[in-house]
């Protein structure tokens, strides 16, 4: 029996996107690298407008922003990921 053949970026896009959860990817530079389309939904934009934007700068609310970027530097010179994922509810 022949197997349908599937690329691993078509792969993980079908499983990032069949997840209940918004997730995104960010590069060490705080910039999105992917997004679920639940995480598009959740911040009620088109995908193809958040990706390549830095998140803490464009999404984070002004009030929470110095702490996380905080938090996001701490993890990123820990040089332990090469990229953090968020998820969110």
């Amino acid at each position: 029996m022949m197997r349908p053949w599937i690329s691993q970026e078509m792969l993980f896009s079908l499983i990032l996107n069949s997840a209940l959860d918004g997730l995104i990817g960010f590069g060490l530079n705080g910039n999105v690298t992917m997004i679920n389309k639940q995480g598009c939904k959740l911040l009620e934009l088109d995908c193809g407008s958040v990706i390549g934007k830095n998140f803490i700068d464009n999404f984070i609310p002004k009030e929470i922003k110095g702490e996380i970027k905080k938090v996001f530097s701490s993890v990123i010179n820990k040089k332990q990921v090469q990229f953090l994922i968020l998820t969110m509810r």
